[in-house]
């Protein structure tokens, strides 16, 4: 089988296509995680494109805020089995609606708890 010498052009932009794509996994896969930080860093530094507009980037802050107030208020510990990322690394926490706004639950702070990964997951739509 005889292969095709890519021009450089052609290289380049298969090296961008692929490179977005796997920016794109790595941004959901990290979204929500222990790891934000270092995505926000990555993205600071401009290896993701941003296409965001002011007022999203505003709403994206404050939700933020809020995710820590709501991490702080449960001591960073997953109110439905315990764990902590201080005393297990492997802990992912989440954000967890304990009314599922599929069931018409809100986004107030007293609808919110902090929940482990495998707790989120696991409790899914499921009213406790």
């Amino acid at each position: 089988m005889a292969y095709k010498k890519l021009s450089e052009e052609e290289t380049k932009r298969i090296c961008e296509l692929a490179a977005k794509e796997a920016a794109d996994e790595i941004r959901k896969d990290l979204m929500g995680t222990k790891y934000l930080a270092i995505f926000e860093k990555m993205d600071a530094d401009g290896l993701f494109e941003k296409k965001t507009s002011p007022k999203t980037k505003r709403i994206m802050s404050e939700n933020y805020r809020v995710r820590f107030k709501i991490f702080k208020r449960d001591g960073f510990k997953c109110q439905y089995c315990g764990r902590s990322p201080k005393t297990d690394r492997n802990v992912v926490l989440h954000l967890d609606h304990i009314k599922p706004k599929s069931k018409g639950g809100d986004n107030s702070e007293s609808n919110l708890t902090t929940a482990c990964l495998e707790c989120n997951i696991g409790k899914n739509n499921i009213e406790l």
